[in-house]
Parts: C-alpha cells; sequence; structure tokens
C-alpha cells in the first residue's frame, strides 16, 4: 500500500515521498494450510511453481493439483495475486511525478529520443485516419456499422443456440468465409 505524504507549502506532485512494502499484507483464508499460504506469497513473489514448491517442501505436482482441484487455494491465490497487481499500481502511481520531472529534463536538454518516444506514446506522429467527406458518405458508413453490429449480434445468437443445442433438425449450417449462417429448409 503507498503512502504519500507532502511536506508543508509544497504540492503533493512536488513533495511526495513514497513508501511501499516490497510484498503486499498477507490476505487470511481460512482452510488453507501453512504450506498453501507459504506457496501462494512466494508465487505472488515472483517464484516460480518448482521455487515455491522447495521453499514449501511440497511437490510442485502438489501445487499444480491445488491450482486445478482446490478452490480454496485458487481462490486465495487470485486474490493475493489481485492485491499484488493493485500495489505495484500504487507504487508506480506514486512514481509518477519523477517520472513526468524525467521526462520534462531530457526534453530541456534537447534528448530527441525522448522527445520522439512521448510523440509516440501519445499517437502524435500517427495521422488521422481519413473520414467521410460528404454526407452521402456519412451516411453510408453509418449504415454499414449498423449492418456489420446486426451481423455480429446475428452470429453471437446463433453460437449460443448451437451450443445450446437449440438448433433444430431442419435447420442446418454453413459455415464460409464471413461467418455462420443458418439456412432453414
Amino acid at each position: 500500500m503507498s503512502q504519500v505524504d507532502s511536506v508543508a507549502g509544497e504540492t503533493p506532485a512536488v513533495a511526495a515521498t513514497v513508501s511501499v512494502s516490497a510484498s503486499p499484507a498477507p490476505v487470511r483464508f481460512p482452510g488453507l494450510s501453512h504450506e498453501q499460504e507459504l506457496v501462494i506469497q512466494e508465487l505472488v513473489g515472483g517464484q516460480s511453481d518448482r521455487e515455491a514448491a522447495r521453499r514449501a517442501g511440497v511437490s510442485h505436482m502438489t501445487i499444480y493439483r491445488w491450482r486445478k482441484q482446490n478452490p480454496e487455494f485458487a481462490a486465495a491465490l487470485n486474490a493475493w495475486r489481485a492485491q499484488a497487481q493493485e500495489s505495484a499500481r500504487d507504487r508506480v502511481l506514486g512514481l509518477a511525478h519523477l517520472a513526468t520531472q524525467a521526462l520534462q529534463q531530457a526534453l530541456e536538454k534537447g534528448d530527441s529520443r525522448a522527445a520522439l518516444a512521448l510523440l509516440k506514446s501519445i499517437g502524435a506522429l500517427n495521422p488521422p485516419a481519413p473520414g467521410p467527406e460528404s454526407a452521402d458518405q456519412a451516411g453510408l458508413a453509418a449504415k454499414l456499422d449498423e449492418i456489420e453490429g446486426l451481423t455480429q449480434l446475428a452470429r453471437r445468437n446463433i453460437h449460443a443456440r448451437c451450443a445450446n443445442h437449440q438448433v433444430r433438425n431442419d435447420e442446418k449450417m454453413y459455415v464460409d468465409d464471413a461467418g455462420y449462417y443458418l439456412n432453414r429448409k
């Protein structure tokens, strides 16, 4: 969890200090063994399955089995990963002011690579997509978008009906390059 403090009289972006623990605080899940909690901590900390297994004193196949067959373990691992990702995002956001200051300093010194990277990242070097030049073209483009949307909706409905076995015997499905179509007989 990040903590941003500001010095009196300065804006938080200028006087921010970020203190973050190396790993997120452990989340406790009832029903997990000590070995399972240790494995989760190791995995979230970036260790491989084999290394986490070695450190916890279990087989890497045990970890595989826990992932596939133990919903409590899988849920705990997913929760810890989400917490680790949130912590990492907090850390990055806490350092954003330093990144912008470094970029500003590089640009002020004439660093063309930094300037080019910035322009690319904001899309300033990409030409705008050509749009319709007349009302007729705009109308045709809108109609085409509507037809494409309806086509995608029809395809999803067909896939759902087939997945649910709702296609009747007197219906045949034909597949071509454009997708799936029903032909009623």
